[in-house]
């Protein structure tokens, strides 16, 4: 087995070569010293609560895609797809350390369809890698990540992203990371029928005209339109959740109705036809960067 990697932070899409599963476990239990500074600044700006600096400092570390295989110097995306690699990440965050350490450790002994499970960066998460069966679409692999949600989404800080077979996994740093070279296959699927709106898209473009005579909100709202509506191309949920936060510190400062806001962010994944193609995730992405936003709420 092997996992994509890309090197240079997350601005960098294009796959730079392939390590084992071996090889992934070690780089996370003794990586190099220049990832290991990285990742302990990114611990002591998570214990600060320095948020915008834990970002720009996760958004230069070497990432993984361990679901899927994209070709050499390809871009990570959708359409570059070339096989699946019978692996599922999971993520759980906003734990406390003390309850992390506990987790990882109850999540390997419970479940030994688990490669490996390791400690986030800030050491306030659990990531793990899972065995599935090698599938041979996107809809198959979202067909056993919905069984998987369903059974570990009562689970604290269970974040269902990775639903996304191209989603970034960062590196980590964790000397007792657990290992098996023998997981079982996660064999349990979760089949929905697929909704028509995937298989017609909407056309680009084709969204509410604005009515408003509020100045503010026509242009936050516009604001979230032209940047939605320019991403025709990888990194998809990069582009997308930087528009979507600050859209959400709009929204968070009362420019626009939540409920409102949501519908127009679903709208505009819908129209674009790049979006459209891997539209449940996105949506997720779109949700996630709105709340985030609400968190710091901004003025004009």
């Amino acid at each position: 087995m092997k996992i994509p990697f890309y090197k240079n932070g997350i601005k960098n899409s294009f796959c730079d070569g392939y390590v084992s599963i071996d090889r992934f476990v070690e780089a996370n239990r003794n990586p190099k010293p220049s990832i290991a500074k990285l990742l302990s600044d990114i611990k002591k700006a998570s214990a600060d609560n320095d948020k915008k600096l834990k970002t720009q400092l996760k958004e230069k570390l070497i990432f993984f895609t361990p679901s899927v295989i994209i070709p050499l110097e390809e871009r990570r995306k959708y359409g570059n797809i070339e096989s699946f690699t019978g692996m599922a990440q999971l993520d759980f965050d906003g734990l406390d350390v003390e309850k992390a350490i506990e987790f990882k450790e109850f999540l390997f002994e419970n479940y030994k369809e688990f490669y490996c499970v390791y400690l986030s960066p800030s050491k306030k998460g659990v990531k793990g890698i899972m065995r599935i069966p090698i599938c041979k679409e996107v809809k198959e692999y979202q067909d056993y990540y919905r069984a998987i949600e369903e059974e570990f989404e009562t689970y604290d800080g269970f974040d269902p992203a990775p639903k996304n077979a191209v989603l970034p996994l960062y590196i980590s740093h964790d000397v007792f990371i657990r290992y098996r070279e023998n997981a079982k296959v996660w064999s349990i699927k979760k089949e929905v029928a697929q909704d028509l709106r995937e298989l017609y898209p909407i056309p680009r473009k084709q969204y509410k005209p604005l009515k408003s005579n509020d100045k503010n909100k026509n242009r936050a709202i516009n604001t979230v339109r032209k940047m939605i509506n320019g991403i025709i191309d990888s990194p998809g949920h990069f582009q997308l959740r930087s528009a979507c936060l600050i859209f959400g510190t709009r929204v968070g400062y009362g420019y626009v109705d939540y409920y409102e806001a949501k519908q127009e962010l679903e709208n505009l994944c819908r129209s674009n036809s790049y979006l459209s193609k891997g539209l449940e995730g996105y949506i997720i992405t779109a949700n996630w960067g709105l709340e985030n936003g609400l968190k710091t709420p901004k003025p004009y």
